[in-house]
């Protein structure tokens, strides 16, 4: 089974996206912060994880800097429900350099994300 870690300060989004993967047959562990995130990574590793990029605390952003430094390995999309499309184009082409492999704008539907966690464990 897949582990994945689910990292989104917004409990109902967090929680219904938890279930929706869990139903999907993955393993899921939530945090809903960053610094929660890192934790659970200094004690468990994970096939990918899916962050949003507006938190408290520590951006999405910072996160995936310290992510890639704890295991280089791991899949990330990061997820976001600010900006435009134009500014999401931005977001991905600033990401994808600093190790995102993709981004989804809220609201996605669970195909979109069942799909890309697919395409990015090669199931």
């Amino acid at each position: 089974m897949k582990e994945i870690l689910l990292i989104d300060d917004e409990n109902d989004f967090r929680e219904i996206l938890a279930f929706t993967l869990e139903n999907s047959g993955f393993a899921v562990t939530e945090a809903d912060s960053g610094i929660k995130a890192l934790e659970c990574m200094r004690n468990k590793s994970f096939d990918l994880i899916i962050t949003d990029l507006l938190m408290p605390e520590m951006s999405g952003s910072e996160l995936i800097k310290q992510v890639n430094i704890l295991d280089s390995s791991v899949k990330i999309i990061a997820v976001t429900g600010g900006g435009s499309i134009s500014d999401k184009e931005d977001l991905f082409k600033d990401y994808k350099a600093k190790g995102i492999d993709a981004i989804l704008k809220k609201p996605f539907n669970t195909q979109q994300i069942i799909t890309q966690i697919t395409t990015l464990l090669n199931l």
